[in-house]
């Protein structure tokens, strides 16, 4: 197993029980593989823009903000629960792109992974072809779930237009800037809050997805349990407010 999947694989499975909190084994039922590579390709993608580029962690967040509209409005359709303002729920357009996709799923996401598993900087780049075939999958299962899902909460053509803007304009900035190294190779700096943080919410995934996610409902287009979300919910405020006490701290970049 090659150092660059092994970064991945810790990546997609660490929010794969981030799903798991939230469905229980209902995440095991239905649309889990779906799932696993959706989440698989993404990491790949990010990967090679890390190893490539050596990025900062604003582009990460960036990034991460773009991508996650996609499942918002494509896959669960949370962007278009009401209330609206400019066709999106912009208290869950904020939260979920900045707080879940940016900081847990993004940030937190890449420390754990290196920090369990250090990047061999001069691992093989994807090509043209691994790019295509990763964002094929990702647009293709977007594409279906919009199309075929009866249960999918549609938006406005605001919205849409919002969602689209979004990654458009996330894409053209990461296109302009991405010329060149942001930064020097760069080794793991380790933290015991951002520690605490990365294994306390392995630990506490698994508790929620088995000790409280035991049965599920429907929340837009996904089945989960809402006091497991709602718990799950909390926790990620914890570790959204831990990763910003670390900037306070150390005045310093997280390793990702």
């Amino acid at each position: 197993m090659t150092n660059r999947f092994k970064i991945i694989l810790v990546a997609t499975v660490f929010n794969l029980l981030f799903e798991y909190s939230m469905r229980g084994t209902g995440l095991f039922q239905r649309g889990f593989f779906l799932l696993f590579f959706l989440y698989f390709s993404y990491y790949s993608l990010v990967e090679d823009l890390i190893v490539k580029y050596r990025i900062t962690n604003r582009q990460l967040i960036i990034i991460a903000f773009c991508f996650g509209v996609i499942p918002g409005a494509f896959l669960t359709g949370i962007l278009f629960l009401p209330p609206l303002v400019v066709g999106v729920n912009m208290l869950y357009f904020l939260f979920i792109n900045v707080v879940w996709w940016g900081c847990l799923q993004g940030l937190l996401t890449f420390y754990f992974a290196t920090r369990l598993v250090r990047r061999d900087w001069n691992h093989r780049r994807l090509g043209w072809f691994g790019w295509g075939i990763r964002l094929t999958y990702i647009g293709c299962v977007a594409l279906s779930s919009f199309v075929y899902s009866p249960v999918l909460p549609k938006g406005p053509v605001a919205g849409y237009f919002v969602v689209f803007v979004t990654i458009i304009v996330g894409v053209a900035y990461l296109y302009h800037v991405l010329r060149n190294p942001q930064q020097d190779v760069y080794t793991v700096h380790r933290s015991a809050l951002l520690d605490l943080l990365s294994f306390a919410s392995v630990c506490v995934f698994l508790m929620l997805g088995t000790f409280v996610a035991t049965t599920q409902t429907r929340v837009g287009g996904s089945l989960i349990n809402g006091l497991a979300a709602q718990w799950s919910t909390v926790w990620t405020v914890i570790v959204f407010c831990g990763v910003i006490i670390y900037y306070g701290l150390h005045k310093k970049q997280i390793t990702i």
